[in-house]
């Protein structure tokens, strides 16, 4: 029976010739995905700022470029105190460029602080999780008793492109909540944050 059944589908195959008819899959570009979240081509389950809070809106995941909300008119601020640096030199003796920008929309928030003790000294700090460097202004530096710096080759820019005077790198001894590390610090001239 299933000799007989195969020559029919056999015969069928054969009768039906050419002509029989193929849905061929397309190739080419995929219609593009653009993520609500940031204007990546990805969706946006897979998008990395899934966690980042916007500065248009303050609500999370999304970027303040793509934000949906009202949007806020732009304030300028100028060279105003807080104002986020651009980085360029070698903290290690290793070339590398770091570019931060910090563009506000809409109510400034203060910037978090903690105090910390530097080579005994207690100093409070604008926490940047992002920043790769510690800052720390000239007058607190000499209320601090200066101490040795190290040459360095870093730069240091402002986000409107301002120069800020590098006088050196320390390394010193912070202490904070219980533990204590020596880490390096850049010496800046002036007396913006730390």
């Amino acid at each position: 029976m299933s000799m007989e059944t195969a020559a029919k589908d056999v015969a069928e195959l054969q009768q039906a010739g050419v002509e029989r008819a193929v849905h061929k899959v397309q190739s080419g570009a995929a219609p593009a995905v653009v993520c609500f979240r940031c204007g990546g081509n990805h969706v946006a389950a897979d998008c990395r700022f899934v966690d980042a809070v916007c500065h248009n809106c303050h609500k999370r995941g999304r970027l303040a470029r793509k934000c949906r909300s009202a949007r806020q008119p732009r304030r300028d601020r100028g060279n105003a105190q807080g104002a986020t640096h651009m980085l360029e030199g070698d903290v290690n003796e290793e070339e590398y460029t770091n570019r931060l920008c910090n563009l506000e929309d809409g109510e400034r928030v203060e910037p978090y602080r903690e105090r910390m003790l530097v080579n005994g000294h207690a100093i409070d700090f604008e926490i940047d999780t992002g920043a790769g460097l510690t800052i720390i202004n000239e007058k607190t530096y000499r209320k601090m008793g200066g101490g040795p710096l190290h040459r360095t080759n870093i730069k240091l820019y402002t986000y409107t492109r301002d120069r800020v005077g590098v006088l050196g790198k320390m390394i010193a001894q912070v202490g904070y909540k219980g533990q204590t590390k020596q880490l390096a610090a850049l010496v800046v001239k002036g007396e913006g944050p730390n």
